[in-house]
């Protein structure tokens, strides 16, 4: 499986969570165009940790590792930039 698969993968456990809708439309677009994106591929592998990660209450408690939506975004733009 490649990471592209992978994302589309892990998009489609997230859709059924608590992922916001405005990430999703994103990453989507970004899973569906592998080809534009492929040079940015270490950028799509921590999209699908943060992904995996993502947790709506991030950062409130103590070594929290969790990723936020912010985290999330700031990603994405970077992928897509």
């Amino acid at each position: 499986m490649n990471i592209f698969e992978e994302l589309r993968q892990v998009l489609s456990i997230q859709k059924q969570g608590e992922l916001p809708l405005w990430l999703i439309s994103e990453i989507e677009a970004i899973a569906a165009d592998a080809e534009r994106y492929a040079e940015k591929a270490e950028l799509v592998e921590q999209l699908i940790y943060q992904m995996r990660s993502y947790d709506p209450y991030a950062g409130t408690g103590c070594f929290d590792e969790s990723a936020s939506a912010e985290t999330i975004g700031n990603t994405i733009r970077k992928i897509l930039a």
